[in-house]
């Protein structure tokens, strides 16, 4: 310890126990002057042995802190992203030293599982959620402007990482040229000088050889926030993500089109403050000729085939990360309609929205039948009801709610033939909740009412192997057979949500072919039946498989 204190030229680097030499001095809190010694290292910088804490800390947060609220909300801002984006949301959280526990209160509201260890200050805002410091596991630590406190910053780093691979923190970066705190505060005001608080100092160098040394990568925005952490992330993402979390000179005008004529309409209802608060996703924002337009609000991901990890189908996010996902003219371009759904809606926290704008069959393309006179890679065209049918046939049963549905045709010129681009609003407007699955389930093992009996499935596909089998089913003078094709119709209906979930195209070529039946059977003509020994060993399989 004696050589810790004694003025010297050189001192233990207190991170890496190599030898610091000295560099700066300085006036202290008005009371001393004191040395400064930087680690060649490591690059670590840190002050002689700080006998002046106890002054120093005579409040556990010192008056010239001017930012605790507003740093707080922005980092609470900032971690609910990066959690959203890279780790488990509903995993276990960790701040490390967060003071009052403002920061990990704000981060329980948003429905993230903190506690709080503080050693020092009281825990105000959340004492129900104090940690000891010892024996906890935890996906993700974070820890807000204490690392430059450490007096011993190896014990605490060890300390913390004992605990998790993956640390979220703050800390202003040495810059490059090294400032001379003699000419405090414009070299630069992160010594803190005035409250003695501040002794220990990163470069982004010190950070990496932590990061190195522990098998760990390290992620920065260059300037205050860090990420150490055992995951692989794209840099760029981290940078962007850890910075401001505002889209730098977003304006409504430089939405895309649906977009931005619905955006007056959204804001005056509430549909924004409604729908779009939180983290919000919106997917295929860029699908537009004009290169600046933004996401759908100020502080939503935009992504689009350019975003780091897309690969065009499968979303680089955790699920359940967002508050709300919403795409815009985006589902009518997609092939497999189906997968888009589920990848989407898997991402919408429960409580949370998937929002979809697509354009309107009767308002936008004005005809019967692809291909769309607007565009060429339009793969579908849409009315309320066959939008609703594709979220049918995608989400299971019980997993959403529609809340919102609409024709939106706010300005739109009625006057406009056919044969000319249509004017003002020409899309369809849909809003589904994810809600908690109930416990009971409406597939496994339930039974449907139907007068005067009870069937399942497998009863079901019994019933039309037998209508398959009969050979009068072609006989247009026996009324049973236009009976027995229209009750089957009817069974069909009932379970179409389950046919949905196993993925049957046999049942639902079934269905075509009973309508088919029907149809020619009304009309007094002879049903083709070729189809029935097709369909006959298909449903055989399917029966294998349920009993399964």
């Amino acid at each position: 310890m004696q050589t810790l204190i004694n003025k010297t030229k050189t001192q233990q680097c207190r991170l890496c126990g190599a030898g610091s030499k000295k560099k700066f001095e300085a006036n202290i809190m008005a009371l001393k002057r004191i040395d400064y010694y930087l680690c060649p290292e490591c690059g670590f910088l840190q002050t002689e042995y700080p006998s002046w804490l106890e002054k120093a800390y005579e409040k556990a947060i010192n008056d010239s802190d001017r930012g605790l609220l507003k740093r707080n909300l922005v980092f609470s801002e900032k971690a609910a992203r990066i959690i959203s984006l890279f780790f488990n949301p509903k995993g276990k959280f960790l701040d490390y030293g967060g003071g009052y526990g403002l920061f990990a209160g704000l981060m329980r509201e948003k429905g993230y599982d903190f506690r709080l260890y503080e050693p020092y200050a009281e825990n105000l805002f959340v004492p129900e959620h104090s940690f000891s410091g010892e024996g906890g596991k935890f996906d993700l630590i974070t820890s807000f402007e204490c690392f430059e406190h450490f007096v011993n910053p190896k014990e605490e780093l060890e300390r913390i990482f004992s605990m998790t691979a993956n640390v979220l923190f703050s800390t202003e970066l040495l810059p490059e040229e090294l400032p001379d705190p003699a000419f405090w505060p414009i070299s630069w005001a992160y010594y803190g000088l005035e409250h003695g608080q501040h002794i220990s100092f990163y470069s982004r160098k010190t950070l990496e050889i932590e990061a190195a040394k522990r098998g760990l990568k390290f992620y920065t925005n260059g300037f205050n926030l860090h990420l150490i952490t055992e995951k692989n992330i794209d840099c760029r993402l981290f940078s962007e993500f850890s910075g401001d979390t505002a889209c730098v000179g977003w304006k409504a005008e430089n939405l895309g089109p649906g977009s931005r004529q619905a955006y007056n309409r959204r804001l005056k209802t509430g549909f924004i403050d409604k729908y779009l608060k939180g983290n919000v996703l919106d997917i295929g924002y860029k699908g537009y000729e004009d290169k600046n337009v933004c996401p759908v609000t100020p502080n939503a991901i935009g992504l689009d085939m350019d975003y780091p990890g897309y690969d065009g189908k499968n979303l680089p996010f955790e699920d359940e990360s967002f508050d709300a996902v919403y795409a815009s003219h985006t589902l009518e371009h997609i092939e497999d309609y189906k997968f888009a759904l589920r990848e989407w809606f898997s991402k919408v926290k429960t409580g949370g929205y998937l929002i979809i704008a697509v354009p309107h069959q009767y308002l936008y393309e004005k005809r019967r039948h692809l291909p769309s006179r607007w565009n060429a890679d339009h793969k579908r065209f849409y009315t309320p009801s066959s939008l609703l049918n594709e979220i049918e046939q995608a989400l299971a049963p019980n997993t959403y709610r529609v809340r919102e549905l609409r024709d939106d045709d706010e300005f739109y010129d009625y006057k406009i033939d056919p044969f000319s681009h249509a004017g003002g609003g020409f899309q369809i407007e849909l809003v589904i909740e994810k809600i908690k699955k109930p416990s009971w389930d409406m597939v496994e093992g339930y039974e449907f009412a139907y007068p005067g009996f009870f069937f399942n499935t497998k009863k079901l596909i019994d019933k039309i192997e037998f209508f398959l089998s009969m050979r009068e089913a072609a006989d247009v003078t026996n009324p049973v057979n236009l009976n027995n094709a229209f009750s089957l119709l009817k069974e069909l209906e009932y379970f179409r949500g389950y046919f949905t979930l196993i993925e049957s195209n046999t049942l639902k070529e079934f269905r075509e072919f009973l309508v088919s039946i029907s149809d020619c059977l009304e009309r007094g003509e002879s049903p083709d039946l070729t189809k029935a020994e097709t369909l006959k060993e298909s449903l055989k399989k399917i029966k294998t498989a349920l009993e399964k």
